[in-house]
């Protein structure tokens, strides 16, 4: 895979299995909105990285939610994933700098888990 993006391979390996962690969570093998893979990102990374998820994300080049999106599109364009009409980059926004986003939900997983549990 050419990334477009500049970021490395790790970072869209990491992508693919948190998507695949995030299916597993909502029991679907379909669609995921990109909150939800946002959701399943953060679990993902706090079970591989923990605190210092923000760090990696860094040494990535991934600062911010649509980051994230851009990969995603990026491997929409190249036929690797598959998207609705209706998805957008503008789906994986974060009110902030990820990595703050990233550090003030650190400790607050409940909410993300209970939402994930709902899903299923």
């Amino acid at each position: 895979m050419h990334s477009t993006t500049g970021h490395p391979p790790g970072a869209y390996r990491f992508l693919l299995d948190a998507l695949e962690n995030t299916r597993k969570h909502l029991s679907t093998d379909g669609h995921v909105s990109g909150q939800e893979l946002l959701l399943g990102i953060r679990l993902r990374a706090r079970e591989l990285f923990g605190p210092l998820a923000f760090m990696v994300f860094d040494e990535w080049n991934i600062h911010e939610g649509n980051d994230f999106g851009e990969m995603v599109f990026e491997l929409v364009d190249q036929g690797i994933l598959s998207k609705m009409s209706e998805d957008k980059l503008e789906d994986f926004a974060t009110p902030q700098h990820y990595q703050r986003y990233y550090e003030e939900e650190y400790f607050s997983h409940n909410r993300e888990e209970i939402y994930l549990k709902e899903k299923e």
